[in-house]
């Protein structure tokens, strides 16, 4: 069979051609690994952020009448013992009642409600802390 030209690659042919694209692929393959560890690490940043929220819109529906008498000094934070567990999320808050002056016309002093909710997870490691102020609305 002269004539007919078969050539195959050789076994280091093959063994090179694969150490490149290992050296290649191996820096690819860890962008995915920290996407999806960063993918999941937004999910419980986002998830925490959530049930702050939520707590917060509770609070302020109680009102700023019922929240007051919560308070018995000028500064309120929830025991331990009531703080809420949602799986390995815990939240609770505190109360701070402030006196803010106001110039208007002549000045005012005006009596809020500093409201900041907690949410703790991955053993009180990680936090967020959301911050508002509720002010006496015309309740009945």
């Amino acid at each position: 069979m002269e004539g007919s030209c078969s050539r195959g690659y050789s076994l280091i042919e093959v063994l090179m051609a694969l150490t490149v694209l290992s050296i290649l692929i191996l820096p690819l393959l860890s962008l995915f690994v920290y996407g999806i560890d960063y993918s999941h690490w937004a999910g419980r940043e986002t998830k925490g952020a959530a049930y702050a929220h939520d707590m917060m819109e509770h609070l302020k529906a109680e009102g700023f009448r019922s929240l007051k008498q919560q308070i018995s000094t000028d500064y309120f934070l929830v025991p331990e013992e009531d703080w809420e567990e949602i799986g390995s999320y815990t939240r609770y808050y505190s109360l701070q009642l402030v006196t803010k002056e106001m110039a208007y016309e002549d000045f005012l002093n005006i009596e809020l409600l500093l409201i900041e909710v907690y949410v703790e997870w991955d053993e009180r490691e990680r936090e967020i802390v959301l911050t508002s102020y509720l002010a006496p609305g015309d309740e009945r």
